[in-house]
């Protein structure tokens, strides 16, 4: 997971084929839900924190390499149970202007990547796919927020225990370089 993480970073970053570039980095916290199925359905709902890498292209055009993390106990029929995701994604979004001269714009764009779920003990990594869309908010040349939400199907099914999707809502700041 680090090796692919790393190379995606390093994919970005070697990208300077756009006439207008900017490096940015950024970190952020969120809420994710997750919904968990095995004899009933149930959803492990809790924080998620995220650093990413990426570079914007012409103003409209980002592409940006993910980590996020996010552990959670829950009770299912009387029991407790422990789920820790880790995530690796590559996303692209079209960014577009929307007012205050454009500071303000909206973006939406596919995400895709790896998925490393832990659900009663056991470990699985599986490909997962998306989209997210939401606002961004530039609060200076160089720093920004965006206050996003991601889809992601993950088509994890390992032992009685599935995993169909995740819903996240982060806020994220970041750098410009």
């Amino acid at each position: 997971m680090r090796t692919l993480t790393t190379a995606m970073i390093a994919m970005i970053a070697c990208s300077g084929y756009a006439v207008a570039n900017d490096t940015f980095l950024g970190v952020g916290i969120g809420w994710q839900q997750d919904k968990v199925q095995r004899t009933v359905s149930e959803t492990s709902d809790a924080a998620h924190y995220q650093l990413r890498a990426g570079k914007v292209l012409e103003e409209q055009h980002r592409i940006s390499a993910s980590y996020s993390y996010k552990q959670d106990d829950f009770q299912w029929a009387g029991d407790k149970f422990d789920h820790t995701q880790h995530l690796a994604l590559i996303s692209y979004d079209y960014l577009q202007p929307l007012a205050l001269q454009g500071k303000l714009a909206g973006y939406i764009g596919p995400t895709i990547g790896l998925a490393s779920n832990k659900l009663d003990d056991r470990e699985r990594t599986t490909f997962t796919w998306g989209a997210q869309a939401g606002l961004q908010y530039r609060l200076t040349s160089n720093w920004s927020v965006d206050l996003g939400y991601r889809y992601l199907d993950m088509d994890y099914n390992h032992r009685n225990n599935q995993l169909n999707h995740t819903h996240q809502a982060t806020m994220m700041f970041d750098r410009r370089f």
